[in-house]
């Protein structure tokens, strides 16, 4: 115990070795016990409150704070490049991950196309993904580590806490500084609470998390879906650091009501991606049903979803070299509502297009930025069907209310 910590309980001490004593004392002399004298009663007394304190020593009440141990050798080096991208030991990854999926579901994951784990890092390992370590940093944990779990080869980075809204900016930091020195070698995450509004983002900015990622869930809150976009927007004016963004896939009405359609949760992924995620999560694949006390699982009771989540999974993988590229995103707008983006793996060129409006399009001219040598066609992904793209970088096609397409466009080899 430090000098500070000894004086902050003496009072407390004193109050009931006095009191332990007093009765002590008063016992020896009423009951008039030759082998309980009042002296005797009194040392009896205060023997009594010094083993009481010692014990709320022991249970925590007054624990101490132990000391950090020596910073740990990450079994893996997380890094971020110059454009966001989450690099495990040289490789750029795109982390594309559920919330709460039980360890016996975790394989099939994998094979769906979700390439990191919200789980122990030794799972993922195993499981050939990458993961987000659930240790929670907690002062007085055994082991003395981030919640008590080493870093595995697998970890990118620390949940250190998540939702900022139950934490003070002084809190945030300290946390963030105890991680920064214990282990190094991989990144730190806030998950900023998006949902109720983000005024106060800018006190969490300078607290030193690596990474943010948002959960601004605009169906469960009866917003546009654009307005995603405008969140990370006002984070992208608070800080250059990388936005992961977490989608619903959970809901507090006891009809899913307010469970996103498949439409809206297909928007919501690629708007994001179009305007910058380097990170993909949805919360969550098991959930409580806050009416009936029971946990359900949105594969069994919303399966359109849960299809819809699994095919942007796939599509992400697909894209995964193309969407890492070491290259600065750049969102284009058609108009104030169509927006798409465009990246190359240096084979094929991907165009993401999407409306995040509720409104009818129509026709509508992209105006892509790659000249390409000859008139060609681009596929439209998981659509069968084809559009024609000019030599100058034209395509048209059609967009109706949140409508999404990605087009292919094999690049002709040097």
């Amino acid at each position: 115990m430090t000098l500070w910590q000894a004086l902050k309980v003496l009072p407390f001490t004193l109050f009931s070795l006095a009191t332990t004593g007093i009765c002590g004392f008063f016992s020896g002399l009423i009951l008039g016990n030759p082998f309980l004298s009042p002296l005797g009663g009194a040392i009896v007394g205060m023997t009594v409150g010094l083993v009481f304190v010692g014990n709320l020593q022991k249970d925590g009440l007054f624990a101490e704070v132990p000391e950090l141990p020596e910073p740990i050798v990450a079994a893996s080096i997380v890094t971020l490049d110059d454009y966001g991208n989450t690099v495990c030991d040289g490789k750029r990854v795109l982390p594309v991950f559920l919330y709460s999926v039980p360890d016996e579901d975790l394989p099939e994951m994998v094979g769906l196309g979700f390439n990191t784990l919200f789980a122990f890092g030794n799972r993922a390992t195993e499981l050939g993904a990458y993961s987000i370590n659930t240790g929670h940093w907690e002062y007085g944990a055994e082991p003395n580590y981030l919640g008590g779990i080493l870093p595995d080869e697998a970890d990118l980075n620390w949940n250190g806490v998540d939702e900022d809204s139950l934490y003070s900016p002084a809190s945030i930091a300290r946390r963030c500084a105890d991680m920064e020195a214990h282990d190094p070698g991989h990144l730190k995450i806030l998950v900023l609470n998006g949902g109720a509004g983000y005024q106060w983002w800018e006190q969490y900015v300078a607290a030193g998390p690596d990474v943010f990622m948002l959960d601004p869930y605009p169906v469960i809150s009866g917003r546009p879906l654009v307005d995603l976009a405008q969140a990370m927007q006002a984070m992208r004016f608070l800080t250059d650091k990388p936005i992961w963004v977490i989608h619903q896939a959970w809901c507090s009405d006891p009809d899913g009501k307010e469970m996103p359609t498949p439409a809206e949760n297909r928007a919501s992924v690629y708007l994001s991606i179009v305007q910058g995620a380097k990170g993909i999560a949805w919360y969550a694949y098991r959930f409580q049903d806050r009416h009936v006390g029971e946990y359900e699982l949105v594969r069994e009771n919303f399966p359109d979803l849960w299809t819809s989540i699994v095919q942007v999974a796939r599509e992400l993988a697909q894209m995964h070299e193309a969407l890492v590229e070491p290259r600065a995103v750049e969102t284009r707008f058609v108009n104030k509502r169509l927006r798409f983006l465009e990246r190359s793996d240096g084979e094929n060129l991907w165009v993401i297009s999407i409306n995040p409006s509720e409104r009818d399009l129509g026709s509508q001219t992209l105006a892509l930025q790659r000249w390409l040598r000859q008139p060609g066609v681009a596929e439209v992904l998981g659509e069968n069907r084809q559009v024609i793209v000019k030599r100058t970088g034209a395509l048209k096609d059609t967009f109706g209310p949140l409508a999404v397409h990605i087009y292919w466009i094999p690049l002709p080899s040097d």
